[in-house]
């Protein structure tokens, strides 16, 4: 249930019946409920980190009242719940403290006692969990337990607490620390569940387009995995301050600058832990030798080079720096003679003195890339490199397989084997650098040591040094027959060292392991919320369904939450819609028999119209943190003024608002009041008339069937298709045959007088609606065609019609049913503007977030409107005046 409380001249949003005032201003409370003695239980065996008895604040103790309610038959009336505050109120204590009431107090109904009240006693084989995607979130939790927890608790039930556990009563009673995946906690059976919740700006990023910075990263951009892969930026993150930072640094002289909770996928070195996620400090306090996985080669498509790159890579290590020649040992000539050859490269012999070096000049006819039938010398004479021997940048990021062969052809001029087995190239500093990061770029550790010289005009050579891993760096049969080719090694050591405080920022990849490529060679790892793309939705869908096997329904989970982004599609989002929808039920329904336990939710926000200046920010956090009198306004007044954080962060974090990002159409109040209010008109009768909007989609784009009542301008989907995991059907695309079924049984079933379709990728199937359909439909999509509508142009009647929209929504004269797939479509939809005004579209290109069923709903509201307009609509009674 929403309602709005005035506390002093601010309006404040409260969800959840937690906070129900009675008449003379008392807090309403459960008529019965165990947490009484669970409040006992814990001011008895807990402490503050100062050391006096542990004790809730009021609001906490609410709470506690209300999660710990029972029916008359002493069965819990919740068994799942949320508790939903702003950043800093202390969930961290709360979960903490529950977690090892639950472990050891009185939680489950034992009998009803002389007073009529509930009495409890201690849970039979208790086993807690405290789960999150971070080892961060779980490590908080772990960390408050070893403060909070007395002496007495300690000898009484013999507790002793782990990195990732703590047991009592000789192993009978146990709470788990859980960060693993999902599959880790399948089958097992908790007792209660508690669900719990970066780099630096200048760290380089490789893309398959070049190089970019961790700061200068946006959703949809694609980076690369650990494995190499290409994988896509599913969120980045708002810019982080005052974190503590460490350098990380891998073998193979490289390293970046992560904050103290910066996850990676790591292995200590030593006893065997079965944790694989951890924070950077995790790692730093433990003082143990860390592994991480080793970055793959960077999968790249061949490029469209101006030279070979194998002649490049020889030139570089013994070629005249301004001229197109080449020197080659007299035991090589033949050879390097039939390596050029083979890769279609035509060079000469040219006189040399005897006894001397051979050497080759390549003044040619090229036959190579986009410079065929061109001289070769030609085209190397406008590398940039000609006359100032480096890698250049196009060579460093072409195919994987032209930058092997750039690879050997420095190695074969300037590089051997050694009788250790190690690949060694031999240059100058900045050709050795480049050399460095090709390697790297290829999956190999190389390493880099420079010896000074006074005879050289350098100064000195510097030496790149790696093993053989996964592929040959020799092409001349002199070196390469000698070459032990490696199986490659997946993991690396790390040193980890402190550093002084920089502006970090994290973000989040579509790859299935969720790391990425940093640095040179750094691979890491980033999970901050329970969402699809780290496995959240099955983590939690697995420890509901253990829940479930627990006798009569004893078992609960209780997430704890900041406020969430909307259109995610979180865990935190379906939690809020299901009691959302719960409430409406039993609005509609109060005589309706119950048969499963209500959901708890317990929110205080601010009102969405809150303003943000100081004075605001000070009076409406006053109220927003409860009696958690610790948080300090004024330092969150800090937060907003700081304009390198986005107000919409700023809003979910101290304003507990759930708030959209700021370039969103549609916040998720605004949508959420142009609810139909009554459920009895959902859905549609037979004949009743409507107007229809599609966007039809293949395989990664929905496909969305909306119709719009004509009755009272109510929008209802007919059926919105989205494919399922891809681990689950990789290959899935949308049943073309089935959408065409859901039509033609609309036009059965409806009076369809109007209908809109993209016609991307269906242009068949909407011909052969026209066909069929033509005669019944009163408006016209476009002058050629009844149905066919192209999204992809006609930009000035979308901006104006996605304008209407958007007005009508923020005047509460939009309606729709409730779809949960429409509302998460419309809260991803962005705005993007263009000369006629403001229409939308995805986060990005790439982007997983959806709008396809939000574009279908324009498409029926553009076909409403043009009925309007045609005059074939009696404005009076929604009806159309004829066939």
């Amino acid at each position: 249930m929403v309602r709005d409380f005035k506390f002093g001249d601010w309006n404040h949003k409260v969800l959840g019946n937690t906070w129900k005032v009675n008449y003379d201003g008392t807090w309403f409370l459960p008529e019965r409920t165990l947490g009484w003695g669970v409040l006992g239980w814990c001011s008895s065996y807990l402490k503050n980190e100062d050391g006096n008895a542990w004790q809730f604040t009021p609001e906490q103790a609410r709470i506690i009242l209300w999660w710990y309610a029972v029916d008359c038959r002493g069965r819990f009336t919740y068994r799942t719940g949320i508790l939903q505050r702003l950043k800093g109120w202390g969930k961290d204590p709360v979960a903490a403290s529950l977690a090892l009431v639950e472990m050891l107090g009185p939680v489950r109904f034992s009998h009803w006692g002389a007073d009529g009240d509930p009495a409890g006693k201690p849970q039979r084989s208790p086993w807690v969990t405290v789960n999150a995607v971070s080892q961060t979130q779980t490590r908080n939790t772990s960390k408050v337990l070893q403060w909070m927890a007395t002496d007495k608790l300690v000898k009484e039930y013999e507790l002793v607490i782990g990195v990732e556990q703590a047991t009592a009563l000789k192993g009978q009673a146990s709470i788990v620390f859980s960060a693993s995946s999902y599959r880790a906690v399948e089958g097992n059976r908790p007792t209660f569940s508690i669900l719990n919740e970066a780099l630096a700006l200048d760290t380089p990023i490789p893309t398959p387009r070049g190089w970019t910075t961790m700061g200068a990263l946006e959703a949809g951009e694609e980076i690369f995995g650990s494995d190499g892969a290409p994988t896509r930026v599913t969120a980045a993150k708002p810019i982080q301050h005052d974190r503590d930072c460490y350098r990380v640094s891998v073998r193979g002289d490289d390293s970046i600058v992560a904050s103290d909770g910066h996850l990676w996928r790591a292995k200590p070195n030593g006893p065997t832990v079965k944790k694989s996620i951890w924070t950077t400090k995790e790692m730093y306090d433990s003082g143990r030798p860390f592994y991480v996985p080793r970055a793959g080669a960077r999968e790249t498509a061949d490029a469209d080079l101006p030279v070979d790159p194998y002649l490049l890579g020889y030139w570089l290590g013994d070629g005249s720096t301004g001229d197109c020649n080449i020197t080659v040992g007299n035991e090589d000539s033949g050879d390097f003679e039939s390596q050029m050859s083979s890769r279609g490269v035509t060079v000469r012999k040219l006189k040399s003195s005897p006894g001397k070096a051979s050497r080759f000049g390549f003044s040619g006819r090229s036959g190579f890339g986009s410079d065929m039938g061109n001289d070769l010398s030609r085209s190397f004479r406008k590398l940039s490199c000609f006359n100032d021997k480096h890698i250049p940048e196009e060579f460093m990021h072409a195919g994987t397989e032209q930058r092997k062969e750039l690879l050997r052809g420095l190695m074969d001029s300037d590089g051997c084997y050694t009788n250790q087995g190690y690949c060694v190239f031999v240059g100058t500093e900045r050709l050795a650098e480049d050399v460095l990061r090709l390697a790297q770029s290829l999956g190999l550790l190389p390493s880099k040591t420079f010896a000074s010289d006074a005879r050289s005009r350098h100064g000195g050579s510097a030496r790149v040094t790696f093993v053989a891993e996964g592929f040959n760096p020799f092409s001349l049969s002199r070196k390469a027959d000698r070459v032990e080719v490696k199986e490659r090694r997946t993991w690396t050591r790390i040193r980890i060292e402190k550093v002084d405080s920089v502006p970090v920022r994290c973000i989040s990849v579509e790859a299935e392991d969720s790391l990425f490529q940093a640095g040179n060679a750094v691979v890491t790892h980033n999970t901050q919320h329970w969402v699809a793309g780290n496995n959240g939705h099955e983590m939690f869908e697995t420890l509901a369904g253990n829940l479930t096997k627990s006798p009569n329904g004893t078992a609960r989970m209780l997430s704890i939450t900041n406020a969430y982004m909307p259109g995610e599609d979180s865990v935190a989002e379906k939690q809020r819609y299901a009691y959302m929808e719960q409430e409406e039920t039993k609005r509609l329904a109060p005589d309706a028999p119950r048969y499963a336990a209500e959901i708890y939710y317990d929110s205080l926000e601010a009102d969405p119209a809150a303003k943000t200046d100081p004075a605001t920010v000070l009076e409406v956090v006053k109220h927003i943190r409860g009696d958690s009198v610790w948080l300090d306004p004024e330092s969150i007044v800090g937060s907003f003024l700081n304009r390198s954080i986005a107000v919409a962060r700023s809003r979910r974090m101290f304003y507990n608002q759930v708030i959209a990002k700021e370039d969103a159409l549609f916040e998720e109040a605004e949508w959420d009041a142009c609810r139909e209010p009554d459920s009895t008109k959902h859905g549609l009768q037979p004949g009743t008339e409507v107007v229809l909007g599609f966007d039809g989609g293949k395989s990664d784009d929905a496909t969305a069937l909306i119709a719009k009542r004509l009755s009272d301008g109510c929008v209802i989907p007919i059926y919105i298709w989205e494919r399922p995991p891809k681990e689950l059907e990789p290959d899935w695309e949308i049943n073309r045959e089935e959408v065409d079924a859901q039509i033609h049984y609309c036009f059965r079933a409806l009076k369809v007088v109007g209908f809109y379709a993209d016609v991307a990728l269906w242009e068949s199937y909407i011909d052969s609606w026209n066909r069929a359909y033509r005669d019944r439909l009163l408006v016209k999509a476009s002058p050629k065609s009844p149905i066919g509508w192209d999204m992809r142009g006609g930009q000035k009647k979308i901006t104006l019609a996605n304008e209407a929209l958007m007005d009508s929504v923020f005047a509460e004269k939009f309606l729709h049913n409730g779809n949960r797939v429409l509302r998460r479509h419309a809260l991803n939809a962005r705005r993007r503007s263009n000369a006629w005004g403001v229409t939308f579209g995805k986060e990005s290109r790439e982007s997983p977030l959806k709008v396809d069923s939000f574009a279908a709903t324009l498409l029926a509201e553009m076909a409403y409107r043009d009925l309007q307009e045609s005059g074939k609509l009696n404005r009076r009674t929604g009806h159309v005046y004829a066939y």
